[in-house]
């Protein structure tokens, strides 16, 4: 991929428009020789990735891509296919991908991650890396999982059960009515998604690949994670660290130091 001299100002508001859209979050800094560009689990928002730079040497721009109908564009119509998604991304992430980039997600994210990967390296502009986070393989199978269109009490015992909403979100029914529509939304896109994911990534992604997941993850089977191995035709590195499905909450320094690894590979 060739390199542009793009300066950082000309970056932070794009060449097709306002960047703080779509990457609401990110901080102009020093010139980048590399950019994370992340996407969040199903129900959150940019934010979780709002203090990443601390974790990574500088020269790593963090940009954490904000889905429609969540958090900072709370007042946009909520996503309903990766696909959208992903073509949307592509589209606001142009001025971003002048400089090796790596694609990290969470869950759903990791899911939107994949396939923004997939498209990107289809047109000869890939990612350097792709990290999955809390995700089950394109070949995975969880249609025994899908938990999007129960009714709204087993809805939250499952999302519960992932560690997905706390105590007190749980005691606030207000609240809950606004988290539940975009919860709801987000994970049936996903479970749409991996149902069709094996017959779309039949061919190994020409990039490095990182997959990571908590050892108490029910949403990731050790064996689903492995899986992962199939996907790429680079390095590949799996791993299990201590913690659920949203262990990246509290530790998100194995996923940053990953990173690090397969960028550096």
């Amino acid at each position: 991929m060739t390199e542009h001299n793009t300066s950082e100002d000309t970056v932070m508001t794009g060449r097709d428009g306002d960047l703080r859209r779509w990457f609401p979050h990110r901080r102009p800094g020093p010139p980048a020789h590399l950019r994370l560009l992340c996407f969040p689990p199903a129900g959150a928002g940019a934010a979780v990735y709002r203090d990443w730079a601390r974790l990574l040497p500088s020269g790593v721009d963090v940009c954490a891509f904000e889905l429609s109908g969540h958090q900072t564009r709370f007042n946009e119509p909520l996503a309903h296919a990766v696909d959208d998604v992903v073509a949307e991304f592509i589209a606001a992430s142009a001025a971003l991908r002048d400089r090796p980039y790596v694609l990290l997600g969470h869950s759903l994210g990791a899911m939107i991650a994949t396939e923004a990967a997939r498209a990107l390296c289809a047109s000869g502009c890939g990612p350097t890396a792709l990290v999955a986070v809390g995700c089950p393989a394109p070949s995975a199978d969880i249609r025994n999982r899908a938990i999007a269109d129960l009714d709204r009490q087993p809805f939250l015992e499952a999302l519960v059960c992932l560690g997905g909403i706390e105590d007190e979100v749980l005691r606030n029914v207000e609240l809950l009515d606004v988290l539940l529509p975009a919860l709801r939304a987000d994970c049936k896109m996903a479970e749409d998604w991996q149902a069709q994911a094996a017959a779309r990534f039949l061919d190994p992604l020409p990039c490095a690949i990182g997959a990571i997941s908590g050892n108490a993850d029910s949403f990731v089977t050790a064996a689903e994670l492995d899986a992962w191995r199939r996907h790429g035709s680079k390095a590949i590195i799996i791993r299990r660290v201590e913690g659920h499905h949203f262990f990246l909450r509290s530790r998100p320094e194995p996923v940053a130091a990953l990173v690090g690894e397969l960028s550096a590979s």
